[in-house]
């Protein structure tokens, strides 16, 4: 499980049942299906709520590697009292990710490993447009994925809203 960029460890507007759950529950079921769990720069808060500070903590507790695209998140972490010793300051990965940190084995006895892909809903905002653009890019990218051996696994967060994308 990969999650890159974007500010989603918080509970902004969402409380603990929102973002902190969401990615402790993907983050367990990888951990437990045997995957890895990456954070790479990754923005944080804020975290209002002392449950999603639980939750927040033990989700990147598990985590196999950290980063965070700012030192402020990297402090917001340690300012709740997560230990990031062992964590980095990076770039956000919208400028690239080194070589060096993709895998090059094909998973366990050969198979190839599992992608999941979120997807988003962007079409109640009224930009066609950008929404547009959105899938078209998704399409590429996942048929890139497929091309490549990749088997793919589509990820949505809000039933109610990106269950359509699916489809």
């Amino acid at each position: 499980l990969i999650v890159c960029g974007t500010g989603v460890v918080c509970d902004f507007l969402t409380g603990p049942s929102g973002w902190p759950y969401d990615l402790f529950k993907w983050s367990m079921l990888a951990v437990l299906n045997g995957g890895s769990v990456l954070f790479l720069g990754i923005g944080v808060g804020p975290v209002n709520h002392p449950l999603s500070h639980w939750l927040i903590k033990r989700t990147l507790g598990i985590a196999d590697f950290r980063s965070y695209r700012d030192q402020a998140s990297r402090q917001y972490m340690e300012g709740i009292g997560f230990d990031t010793g062992k964590d980095v300051v990076g770039p956000d990965t919208a400028y690239g990710l080194s070589r060096s940190l993709f895998f090059t084995n094909r998973g366990p006895e050969g198979n190839a490993p599992v992608i999941g892909v979120g997807l988003k809903d962007y079409a109640l905002t009224g930009e066609l447009n950008s929404y547009q653009d959105y899938l078209a890019i998704m399409v590429r990218f996942v048929s890139w994925l497929c091309e490549n051996g990749y088997k793919v696994r589509l990820l949505i967060g809000d039933v109610h809203h990106d269950k359509q994308l699916t489809q």
